[in-house]
Formats: C-alpha cells, structure tokens, sequence
C-alpha cells in the first residue's frame, strides 16, 4: 500500500474463484487503518485536523491570536482528561448531518473560544464558530461566537468553577442545538449574557440556579423547548426567602423571552421562569405542567417575579404546581391578555398568589384575560371530544383533537389509549380536516377491555414554529 494512502479510505475490489469449473465472483471491501494524533500545548501556525483521524488530546490547548485552527467533518476528538481547548485565534469547527464532529470528554472538559464570529443578517459568515457537532462530556463557551446544530450531553461539572454545557455572551448566536441530559452547579445550563438563543431544545437537564436557561444582560431568548429540566436550590423568593431559582427560565436583565415552550420543569423556588428584572419581556410563551422541586421545597410551578413593571401578554399558562403566577414583589404586575385554561376571573385568581393572599404584595391584574388560547404562542392540544360519549360500548367511537395553533398537515399526532401507562395499547387512526383540528376513529370490541382507558396525545408540530408539542395524556 502506498505511504501516501489516506486514513479510514475504503478500498473495492473483487476476488473471483474457481473451482471444479464452478467461479465465484466476491465484492470486497477493505478499509485503511483509522489515524490517532495525540495533540496539546500551544498552535502558533495554522493547523487542520483532518476528517479522517481522532486526535487525543492529553494536555490543555492553546490556540494563539492570529492562528485558525480548522477541524473538519468527521474528525474525532478526545480528551484524556477535563482539558480545554482554548482559541485566542480562530477555531472553525463545521461538520455537517452525515458526518459530524464528535468531541468526548470525561464530563467537564470545555471548548473556549476567546475569539469573535462574523455573522451577518443573523446567519454565520465566518471567524469563531463550532457546528454540527455531538459533544459528549465536553461543554462550550465563548463570547461573541456562533454555535449551532450542536448536541451537548453528559457534562458534569461541579463545584465554584464549575463549568456549564454552553456558556455564551457578548453577541453571541446559539441556535438549533440539543443541550440534554447534563449536570451541572453553575448558573445554568445554557447560560447566556448577551446574544441570541432561539429555536434550541434544553431537555433533562439539572443545573444550579436554573436547570433550563440562565439568561442576563440584554439577551433574546426565543422559540425554545424547553423540558423536563430542574435546578438544584431549594428555597423561597424574598421577602419570605433569598432563593431565585428555577427549573426552567432564570431571567435577570433585559430580556425578552418569546415563543418559548416550557413544560414539566421542576424548581424551587419556581418551576417554570422566574423574572428579576423589571426590563424584561414575556410574550406569547406557552407555559404548562411546571412543578415544585418537592412538595416542601418551593413556591409555583408557572411564573415567580421579585418585580414589576415588565411586560406579560399573550401566553399560555395552566396545569403548573400551586400556582400559574407568584408575585413576591410591593409592585403591581400587569398581565393582560393572556389565557389562563378559564374565562372565569374567580378561578384565574385561585391560581395567582399576590395581594389578595399577602397584603404585603402587589396585585397581579390579569384582566382583560384571553377567552380562547393564544395562537402565537407554542401548540398545545386544547380540547378533546369523543362520541358517543364515555362510558363507551362496542362500536365505533370517534376522536375529535383541537390544537391551540395551526398544526403541520404532513405531521400526524401518535393517538393511542389504554388502562396503564404509557396508554399506548390501543392506536387511534386519523387524520387532519382543519390546521387545527384532527379526527379519528377506533372500533371499540370485545378485545379491546374494560376499565378507565386514558387517552395520550404526542407528536404533532406547529406549522408555524416547527415545535412539538407537549405530551397531553387525559
């Protein structure tokens, strides 16, 4: 084989046999052996890592001003222990669908990038940037930079350095990527001070302050799902406490959070976003099914404020733990038109706790209130009709879906229902008639059994924002 033959390269030929007048002809293939480079220390000249190769990293890495360091599609890189990589220079990490770059570490080694992106009408044009990546044990952090079409998992990081999944400011754009199953004691997951963070899933995390999105200075953070995550503080919002926390969204600064989905996070002192600051926006956020840390350990599910003055209009809040609304601040908050899973003011207020529950606080004033859900907020299933109606006898029973907001036509929702979780013994067969209603059909019969079946709703997307919707089992 010839020196110059380049690593993981396949080689076909063909090996024809005969025998005893019989030939067989064999396709095979034969790969080169993969290339390892153990790298550390400082780069001063411009340097690639190639697709074909896994580079082991066994010391921290500098990357000097003036420098590129190139890391193409494909490459693997591995660290031997919790090392960083850091860019005073330029590090382009672009990989693509089919052949990602792949980073492991042993779960708080960290991608620093010292050095800005170019970025133009909001779309990358070049410097500082790391896409189409799956990280696993390795987190990222940079100021000014783009990150994108990123998995990031298996970070864990504790202690007062602790280091986060992705750490971004300064102008910073991070979009499209999939931050799940981290744990970490810093802020938060995802923290941001400064930039952009849209269109990204933060999913089964636990972090310090926040278990989801830790955002401060002026920072946006839009069309989002943001799931399952908890934090890792459990205490009370002043006056009754010095606790800030949240399961889902931590907002300190002028921030604008918008078109997010935020569902089934668990913190104390709140579940779901808890807002710090008076300069902050929350605009058209479906919030649903966010839940105390414990049962003794936290406030409300929904939406904690130690302030007022900000705006709040245009979402979707119900099913949260305790309360949808805890106002701990001496100020009003004016929460108009937003939808609250009732058109009866008695039983919005139920779900608020402010001065009427301590008069020591300000009122939440949420009237005028929506009287249907609002549709420029992430989709959500919003009612349910099945005829003839329950109990149900053998025949035909029929399923009619309404979605808050225009569905995907090209997206069919898993219906399915059954006496015990996960409810999918039974598959209910369907189809869309209207962008926002769905119907379907089951022969009820003798196999199907007796007893309470529940039914479960999953998978159908927005047209609009292209979002999942939260999983819905009644």
């Amino acid at each position: 084989m010839d020196a110059g033959a380049p690593y993981n390269h396949p080689i076909l030929f063909t090996l024809t046999a005969n025998a005893n007048g019989t030939q067989a002809t064999i396709p095979v293939t034969v790969t080169t052996q993969n290339g390892i480079e153990y790298v550390g220390g400082i780069i001063s000249s411009d340097t690639v890592w190639t697709g074909d190769k896994t580079y082991i990293v066994t010391s921290n890495i500098l990357v000097n001003q003036g420098v590129t360091l190139t890391i193409q599609p494909g490459a693997v890189i591995s660290y031997e222990n919790n090392y960083y990589i850091r860019a005073k220079g330029i590090l382009k990490a672009i990989g693509n669908h089919q052949l990602p770059i792949v980073l492991t570490g042993p779960g708080a080694a960290i991608v620093e990038l010292d050095c800005p992106a170019i970025v133009r009408d909001g779309q990358y044009v070049d410097g500082c940037t790391i896409q189409y990546a799956s990280l696993k044990g390795v987190g990222i952090k940079g100021t000014s930079v783009y990150i994108a079409y990123n998995k990031i998992s298996d970070v864990h990081s504790y202690g007062y350095n602790s280091a986060a999944p992705l750490i971004i400011s300064g102008d910073s754009i991070a979009e499209y990527n999939e931050i799940v199953d981290n744990q970490t004691s810093y802020f938060g997951t995802l923290a941001a001070d400064g930039g952009v963070v849209r269109h990204n899933t933060v999913k089964y995390n636990v972090g310090g302050y926040s278990g989801g999105i830790y955002a401060t200075g002026e920072t946006t953070v839009s069309y989002n799902i943001v799931r399952g995550n908890r934090n890792g503080e459990c205490g009370a919002l002043p006056p009754r406490g010095s606790g800030t926390g949240a399961g889902g969204i931590l907002a300190d600064g002028a921030i604008t959070i918008s078109h997010n989905l935020i569902e089934h996070n668990y913190g104390a002192p709140v579940g779901g976003i808890v807002i710090l600051s008076s300069n902050s926006t929350v605009y058209a956020n479906t919030i649903v099914w966010n839940g105390k840390l414990f049962p003794n350990c936290g406030q409300s599910g929904g939406v904690g404020s130690t302030v007022g003055g900000f705006r709040f209009e245009q979402n979707n809040l119900f099913g949260n733990d305790i309360y949808d609304f805890y106002n701990a601040s001496t100020q009003d908050i004016l929460a108009h038109q937003n939808w609250w899973a009732s058109t009866n003011p008695s039983v919005v207020a139920e779900n608020i706790y402010d001065f009427a529950d301590d008069i020591g606080l300000g009122s939440v004033q949420f009237e005028p209130l929506l009287f249907a859900p609002s549709s420029l907020a992430p989709a959500f299933l919003y009612q349910v009709s099945i005829s003839p109606p329950s109990p149900l006898s053998t025949g035909y029973a029929n399923v009619i879906l309404d979605f808050s907001a225009p569905m995907s036509p090209t997206i069919q929702p898993t219906v399915t229902f059954g006496v015990s979780p996960t409810y999918d013994t039974h598959i209910v067969a369907g189809d869309w008639i209207s962008p926002t209603r769905w119907a379907g059909s089951y022969n009820v019969n003798y196999y199907t059994g007796d007893g309470v079946q529940r039914l479960r709703v999953a998978g159908a997307v927005g047209a609009n924002d292209g979002m999942e919707i939260p999983e819905d089992t009644r």
